[in-house]
């Protein structure tokens, strides 16, 4: 896995992005939802569309990256990524977005960077009326694999073990850090992994 870290005083908790002025409706008891999760990145995103319920082991809808060309200017990355999201919204209708926080990196110019693209990844769930979630990378691992240090050839094996996926080395870490927060949101909602 990259060398994240999160921060320790919002290490348990994931944070739910707030309407301007008002608060956030209480979530309904659902028994399945449909759930986009996304791993932030200007050049390449990794994204999921997973139907999750009580019953039922969650099935991936649809799943990739998206990227960017390195040689655009980078307003026109984000507005290409904010685009193709809204793409994706528009077609798949989730109900939930879970999007990776930012992590403390070395490389500053970097995490600025991937910090536009959160933005632009949380404008296209709100102008879409998607419920916006963000988990810490270290949450998402501690869920999953029960270490907050688990190494991304983990949490591989952890969502091809849950998901029953075929060992393909073609799928770019970004999706399955994409389907992995997706599967950790679906959890905090108290939907099924195992469909047992």
């Amino acid at each position: 896995m990259r060398n994240r870290r999160g921060s320790a005083k919002t290490l348990a908790i994931p944070t739910q992005v707030k309407k301007r002025g008002r608060r956030a409706p209480p979530r309904k008891k659902r028994t399945s939802t449909r759930i986009l999760g996304v791993d932030p990145g200007y050049h390449r995103l990794g994204y999921t569309i997973i139907d999750a319920s009580v019953n039922h082991a969650p099935q991936v809808v649809t799943s990739g990256t998206i990227e960017t060309e390195k040689d655009d200017p980078f307003p026109a990355r984000l507005n290409f990524l904010f685009n193709r999201l809204t793409e994706i919204i528009d077609e798949y209708m989730p109900e939930e977005l879970a999007v990776e926080q930012i992590f403390h990196s070395k490389n500053v110019k970097t995490a600025i960077l991937v910090a536009h693209a959160r933005g632009a990844i949380i404008l296209a769930g709100e102008r879409k009326d998607v419920r916006i979630t963000e988990y810490q990378p270290r949450i998402v691992k501690l869920e999953l694999h029960g270490n907050g240090n688990a190494t991304k050839d983990q949490i591989r094996y952890v969502v091809n073990q849950l998901l029953r996926f075929p060992q393909d080395e073609s799928i770019r870490d970004d999706e399955y850090d994409a389907i992995a927060i997706a599967l950790t949101h679906a959890k905090a909602l108290g939907l099924s992994l195992t469909g047992s």
